[in-house]
């Protein structure tokens, strides 16, 4: 967590969501205690979108009219977590958590929403969240025929992580990228990868290809900072 002026404190995730799924910003917070006043801001402009307000053991709510976040908002009373629900591309942006006690507490969160591109009938998708640090398992749970190639990519640029061929029993993990140097493992028999040490720059969409079964599954990460 790092010191900005006025006596304040921030901190930044980034997250990553397909488009029509729920994300939640968690505030890190066990409870909203009296006196608290939380507040979640959005875009460049610190735009309100949601506020709580505790005094005297009643809670107070305001929430946006904005239509963009319209029927999608949705906060943990006890936390003031804000969940958004059915996304859009339109709610990519920098969410802002303001949280007042003995000082301002402010939490940042790097949303970005993925396109669904083309059908997805068929494709298996799996969201996973896990704290930076901790290891992340991406499991191929499907059949794996003796012929079968096995393709890891991440990104929208579809960046090679891992490459296993069953028929040959050889596989690859793509060292050359800094970005994930020295920190995946692959499990030759089953065809999952785990990625060691998680940074919030792993999160995003990765995406395991099984040629000969022609089968495509997708993982979607959310690494959360501390």
């Amino acid at each position: 967590m790092a010191s900005v002026p006025g006596g304040e404190t921030s901190k930044t995730e980034s997250m990553s969501v397909t488009e029509g799924d729920a994300v939640t910003l968690y505030s890190d917070l066990s409870e909203i205690l009296n006196d608290d006043t939380i507040m979640w801001m959005f875009g460049p402009k610190d735009t309100f979108i949601y506020q709580i307000r505790r005094k005297d053991d009643l809670t107070s709510f305001m929430v946006t009219d904005d239509e963009r976040f319209r029927g999608r908002l949705q906060v943990d009373q006890k936390t003031g977590s804000l969940t958004i629900r059915n996304t859009r591309k339109r709610h990519s942006e920098q969410y802002k958590l303001t949280s007042s006690r003995e000082i301002i507490t402010i939490k940042i969160f790097n949303v970005t929403v993925l396109a669904v591109v083309g059908k997805t009938d068929g494709v298996k998708s799996v969201s996973l969240s896990v704290m930076k640090g901790d290891p992340v398992t991406l499991r191929a749970d499907s059949e794996i025929h003796q012929d079968a190639l096995m393709l890891w990519r991440f990104g929208d640029k579809g960046i090679l992580l891992a490459k296993i061929d069953i028929e040959t029993n050889e596989s690859l993990l793509n060292d050359a990228d800094e970005g994930f140097k020295d920190r995946l493992q692959l499990n030759d028999r089953t065809g999952s990868l785990t990625i060691k040490n998680t940074r919030t720059t792993d999160s995003g969409l990765y995406e395991l290809q099984i040629k000969g079964s022609e089968s495509l599954h997708r993982f979607l990460v959310s690494v959360r900072g501390e």
